[in-house]
């Protein structure tokens, strides 16, 4: 049997000492942001997306690159999930 090096082993196996992950809502799994119930916005650097989430409930996504194409995309998001009220020259460029 061939010896397989450190470098092409399953990273998820090794475990290092010193390194604990944040506590933040950016950087839960979307089950901890369930369970935890998490009511807010977060970036998805993985899937490249913004995030909102309502009591423990994804609602909506807005990519990244949406974002790049629409300056405002983020805006109107928060405006239509949270149920706010915008101001008159919120959407003006």
């Amino acid at each position: 049997m061939r010896k397989v090096t450190p470098v092409l082993r399953d990273p998820r196996n090794f475990k290092t000492e010193s390194f604990k992950r944040p506590d933040h809502p950016d950087f839960w799994t979307s089950s901890e942001c369930k369970q935890n119930k998490l009511s807010g916005v977060r970036q998805n650097k993985i899937a490249l997306q913004w995030e909102f989430w309502i009591l423990g409930e994804l609602v909506r996504t807005v990519s990244f690159a949406d974002t790049a194409k629409d300056p405002l995309a983020l805006t109107k998001a928060h405006v239509d999930v949270f149920c706010m009220t915008p101001e008159p020259t919120l959407f003006k460029r």
